[in-house]
């Protein structure tokens, strides 16, 4: 099948990065094969969206099992090519920053060859047309998560991180698969179509339709970082930014999220839109929250995922989908940007990650134009990219004056937050001004700066296409893949909703004014606001009770079948005494023998008779 083609530059290109490794020399080519095997196929994906017509679902056949058969079913329909095209995009610019990045020799090979694979497990998972696909594709993207957030496994935070990733994920795994199974075997097919079409002809809603999507959206809220799931991602900045950058911009927490889309029909069918709308509000403001009072320079950035993610649920659980599509898109580009530019200071100070520790941008006005580009698109100011994607998720929450005012709130810390982030650091530059710190930031390699400028012209770029998508979407039909953004056409942009997302986004730009470019102690470690804000909802404290009280029931566990075994250990032994006693008995003399049977026979009948 000419799709799954898609994914062989980048594995080709990951084995021979792999293979590099066998010697010290040839490592530093390790860089170039993952990168010229990601351009691969992106070219390839860019080709089929330009040129080639978008297909439905169609299926290869794996393998049999008495009457059943088994079949990878993939597409490249308008919303799988979608999340091909941004995976395509970003996927170079990642290789190519981590070039300049990951500057350790012995690191090289390891390091593209997982990457690769991370890569091409999210290309397949884009493809998915069948719940067998994207299980395989789940899959990879978790192990591979896993093997890249905890890549510094010598350090105990990375091996930590990981394993907390990993915990987490396979939670969702077993849930996912539990899923899967529930409606299959109703249905007897893993294709999306088949089993729509099944459910949507039924006079009835089984109760196999509630379980399964209850177990299948568990799994989503794991992957997606979701409440009450979404701790693991702010500890996955352990890895290396690059991965950072890659995980939180196109790929694995944008799974789940996918994954709900490509099942909204059925989500519909069964009436839990409500459930994911309650889970995506909660998830947001705790997002928003905790990137208010972190003052990890990362994590700032993953709680603000965090709040994305929350606010794609949002717009599904409102059945406002082309919104939902829209925030989609643009994250892409403003988190991947964003976080480059975090690696970016860390590089320059030397992997410092506390704001109030780092010293920002130096004398390079460039490094802070691009910084800031980020920062304004994350915070919804116009005209750029993410403004359209939060303005859209407002307007489609309109209806509901709970909901908007809640969407407005998180407009309003949005802003605050992110230009938090990026005033403190430039209030310690000028406090701690030294020329080791411009020095530092003017020999950053040009391999981090070349991608976060082209990201940059993406942002713009982006921005642009949506606006003016309504006036040239008729001539841009001659493009088979630009049926993909229909839905900007279909997302709803109100001049009210985008008056009041502005007045709430240069709200929270004044307050970052006031509170950190003039006062930079604002919500410092000391600050009351910041200590109540830091326990994170007691989220970790509730898992660490959890795993308290399955360590305790372990523990009686152990100690009863511990004591059962001495129990039985001691009947045993008496038991063998006994027959040991008795077979001195065994004497060969035969008035032994009477007597014995004669005792024998009176306890018997004393016992008939009592």
């Amino acid at each position: 099948m000419l799709p799954l083609l898609f994914m062989v530059p980048l594995l080709l290109g990951g084995f021979l990065a792999l293979l590099a490794g066998a010697s010290a020399d040839a490592q530093r080519y390790a860089k170039y094969f993952g990168l010229l095997g990601s351009l691969g196929s992106s070219a390839m994906v860019a080709y089929s969206f330009a040129y080639q017509p978008l297909s439905s679902a169609y299926a290869v056949q794996w393998f049999s099992f008495l009457s059943y058969s088994f079949q990878l079913n993939i597409s490249t329909s308008s919303i799988n090519m979608l999340l091909l095209l941004l995976v395509s995009i970003v996927s170079p610019l990642i290789f190519w920053y981590s070039a300049g990045y990951m500057d350790v020799p012995s690191e090289q090979s390891r390091y593209y060859f997982e990457l690769s694979i991370f890569a091409a497990s999210m290309l397949l998972f884009a493809m998915s047309a069948g719940f067998l696909t994207l299980f395989i594709a789940w899959e990879g993207l978790g192990i591979t998560s896993y093997l890249l957030i905890g890549f510094w496994y010598q350090r105990p935070e990375p091996a930590f991180a990981g394993r907390k990733a990993i915990t987490t994920i396979i939670i969702g795994d077993i849930f996912l698969l539990a899923g899967i199974l529930i409606l299959w075997s109703s249905v007897h097919s893993f294709a999306f179509s088949s089993t729509e079409s099944y459910f949507a002809s039924l006079p009835a809603v089984p109760m196999v339709l509630y379980v399964g999507l209850a177990f299948i959206l568990i799994a989503a809220l794991t992957k997606s970082a979701q409440f009450p799931f979404h701790e693991w991602l702010s500890d996955a900045m352990e890895g290396p930014t690059p991965v950072s950058a890659f995980l939180h911009s196109s790929t694995m927490v944008k799974a789940g999220v996918f994954m709900v889309v490509l099942l909204l029909p059925l989500y519909q069918i069964a009436g839990m839109l409500d459930i994911i709308l309650v889970i995506g509000i909660i998830t947001a403001f705790i997002g928003a929250l905790n990137a208010v009072s972190s003052l990890h320079l990362k994590k700032i950035l993953a709680y603000s995922t965090i709040e994305d993610l929350g606010l794609m649920f949002v717009a599904i659980g409102m059945n406002a989908l082309p919104a939902a599509l829209l925030l989609f898109v643009v994250q892409t580009f403003y988190k991947a940007l964003i976080f480059m530019s975090a690696g970016t200071i860390m590089k320059a100070n030397d992997d410092v990650v506390d704001i109030y520790k780092t010293r920002s941008f130096g004398r390079s006005r460039g490094i802070f134009v691009i910084a800031l580009v980020g920062s304004l698109s994350l915070a919804g100011i116009f005209p750029l990219s993410g403004f359209f994607g939060k303005v859209a998720v407002d307007a489609a929450g309109s209806s509901n004056m709970i909901i908007y005012t809640a969407l407005t709130v998180l407009d309003f810390l949005t802003a605050l937050y992110i230009f938090r982030w990026l005033f403190i650091p430039m209030k310690q530059q000028k406090a701690n001004h030294t020329k080791s710190i411009d020095a530092n930031y003017a020999s950053i390699s040009k391999n981090i700066i070349i991608p976060q400028v082209l990201l940059v012209i993406f942002v713009f770029l982006f921005s642009a296409f949506i606006f003016f998508y309504p006036a040239i979407s008729p001539a841009a039909s001659a493009l088979p893949g630009m049926a993909a953004f229909s839905f900007i056409n279909e997302a709803k942009i109100g001049y009210y909703d985008a008056l009041v997302e502005s007045a709430a986004a240069v709200a929270g730009v004044a307050a970052a004014v006031a509170l950190f470019a003039i006062k930079a102690n604002a919500f410092s470690e000391k600050s009351a606001v910041r200590r109540f804000l830091s326990v994170g909802f007691f989220v970790n404290a509730f898992y660490g009770y959890v795993a308290a009280g399955i360590m305790l029931i372990s523990r009686s566990i152990g100690v009863f079948d511990f004591e059962l075994n001495r129990l039985l250990y001691a009947g045993g032994s008496s038991t063998v005494g006994i027959g040991g006693a008795l077979r001195k008995l065994e004497n060969g003399s035969v008035n032994t023998y009477i007597i014995a049977f004669a005792i024998g026979l009176v306890l018997i009948i004393a016992m008939l008779v009592l």
